[in-house]
């Protein structure tokens, strides 16, 4: 954490070493175990830092007695009394501005005055606010809001990031008050700007007996024009004559299921199929 000499009455307690939370998976538990002989197993997981309820199930299978499932699912709560989170889209285009909401919440029974910290040690965005009341900014890459929580309930600051550059950035909050605190960190991806246009280019390797390796240079072409950083190249073998015109073949139709939208949408590829198989 960086240090400053800002505001003592203003900063106390802020710049401490703190416990981060930075893993925020959508499932906890997924996987496969062996038990002893006597059908028994322990398995012991760190609880990631989400703040939710995770909801434990389990499924055993045996050769002689079959199929057994838990008869009820068991419950463990991840809670604090006083912690934020970041309300980041999955994306967003290296230019654009993110007004990006830092959401406080606050279980204790008085109200709280919080310092809402962001980090930008790697220079990596620019850095606002909508709110011009009680900020704090210096050189050392940070910006610093100062918000009343009410007890029982959450308040929000926002701050406007300007991305930098394309790849992942790291997104690093801080919230503090005299007796609490909580750190979230997060990567949001930054996409370039502009439009994606592809080349590609195929060949055809025959390998046999007499032939068993395989080596050519590609000369790849860029334009006079074109976005930084966005150029990107992959290579993909398929040893198939077909290849990749069968590829995720099986999902081109697709069976009804879910809710009406996700239907309507999984049956434009049917009528795109079979408009073109009956021309």
């Amino acid at each position: 954490m960086p240090y400053s000499r800002l505001s003592a009455a203003r900063t106390s307690n802020v710049f401490q070493p703190t416990k981060v939370r930075k893993i925020f998976p959508e499932t906890w538990i997924f996987d496969v175990f062996e038990t002893d002989k006597d059908g028994l197993l322990s398995v012991t997981r760190a609880i990631p830092d989400t703040i939710t309820t995770w909801f434990v199930s389990a499924i055993a299978v045996n050769n002689q007695t079959g199929l057994g499932v838990t008869e009820s699912r068991t419950a463990i709560n991840v809670f604090k009394q006083f912690f934020i989170k970041l309300n980041l889209p999955y994306s967003i285009i290296r230019g654009e501005t993110l007004a990006l909401e830092v959401v406080v919440f606050n279980y204790y029974k008085t109200d709280e005055e919080a310092n809402i910290i962001i980090y930008n040690q790697k220079d990596e965005f620019l850095i606002n606010s909508l709110s011009e009341n009680n900020e704090i900014g210096n050189n050392l890459g940070m910006k610093m809001q100062t918000i009343i929580v009410p007890r029982n309930s959450g308040e929000s600051a926002v701050f406007e990031i300007t991305p930098k550059r394309v790849g992942l950035i790291d997104i690093n909050v801080r919230a503090n008050t005299m007796r609490a605190y909580d750190v979230v960190f997060e990567k949001l991806l930054v996409k370039p700007e502009g439009e994606t246009v592809y080349q590609n280019a195929a060949n055809l390797v025959m390998l046999n007996a007499s032939r068993t390796s395989y080596n050519r240079t590609f000369d790849i072409n860029l334009p006079q024009i074109f976005v930084p950083d966005s150029e990107r190249i992959s290579v993909s073998v398929i040893g198939d004559m077909l290849g990749a015109a069968i590829t995720n073949i099986d999902d081109l139709l697709r069976v009804p299921y879910g809710c009406g939208e996700q239907n309507m949408v999984n049956f434009v590829p049917n009528i795109v199929a079979l408009n073109y198989l009956t021309k």
